[in-house]
């Protein structure tokens, strides 16, 4: 199950009477040594929780946050290698629901003990980080990469093929057709491609309506040269959408997904 359909579990799941939850946010960045700071940090946040719960008197409270927290470090410990920049966590006393989440974007530290799983700092976090598509527009090529939480979770690559004047999906840094030629040919290509770009256009919107349909996209930035990224937008009818006006043809992925989100958090 993906995160975001956890996600809507968990935003939409009505506690059992008198069940309680645990919430953990970590930032985990990657350090070296065989003990990461972020280690440290779990310990004590849970720890403290621990004595504040003692410190109220809830024993049963307390004995079911002392099984959750030796459940999460063993866990935490296990998945050490696979940790990146942040982890969260829900746990139930109920056992209904459970959460444990290696993310890519950096967390805050904190620890919730509550009626209630504590969702606001993650909120924020897809607020700043929604699922989106981020179509990269080039003269004759597309690249969609289907995002979430500052994490790729798939790329499509797009040529324009001139004999079926149709979109053909390829895998790779090339679309298998593409051939060397000459600057004359090569020229002569884009000017046709010009003279009909509105049909090349009105062909990959149906690609991007289907991406949209099915990945749950929250938002659609169009990155490249300005007028083209803008003319492409304009077809595509979403209520969420952004040019970013920067030519990144040639870059890695991830360095796409980098640049794309400093402009749009303004960083």
């Amino acid at each position: 199950m993906t995160f975001m359909k956890q996600w809507e579990r968990l935003s939409s799941y009505k506690p059992e009477p008198g069940e309680r939850f645990l919430t953990v946010y970590l930032n985990t960045p990657s350090s070296t040594g065989p003990r990461p700071e972020w280690t440290l940090h779990l310990k004590n946040g849970l720890k403290k929780l621990l004595e504040y719960t003692e410190a109220s008197g809830d024993q049963a409270g307390l004995k079911h946050l002392e099984k959750l927290k030796t459940r999460i470090e063993k866990e935490a410990e296990s998945q050490q290698p696979a940790m990146k920049n942040g982890l969260f966590v829900v746990a139930g006393t109920s056992g209904q629901l459970d959460l444990f989440e290696i993310m890519q974007t950096p967390l805050p530290n904190a620890f919730y003990w509550e009626e209630r799983p504590h969702l606001e700092e993650m909120e924020r976090v897809i607020d700043r980080f929604p699922a989106a598509g981020i179509v990269q527009v080039g003269a004759d090529s597309v690249t969609v990469l289907d995002t979430v939480l500052g994490e790729i979770r798939q790329e499509y690559n797009f040529e324009w093929d001139p004999e079926s004047e149709d979109w053909r999906p390829y895998v790779g840094l090339a679309g298998p057709g593409r051939t060397a030629s000459s600057s004359t040919h090569r020229d002569q290509f884009l000017l046709r491609l010009e003279a009909n770009r509105q049909r090349w256009m009105q062909r990959l919107l149906p690609v991007l309506n289907r991406f949209q349909q099915q990945r749950g996209w929250q938002e659609m930035l169009f990155v490249g040269e300005k007028s083209l990224a803008q003319e492409l937008a304009d077809q595509v009818r979403f209520p969420e959408k952004r040019v970013i006006g920067k030519n990144l043809n040639g870059a890695a992925p991830h360095a796409v997904l980098d640049e794309v989100y400093a402009v749009r958090n303004g960083n």
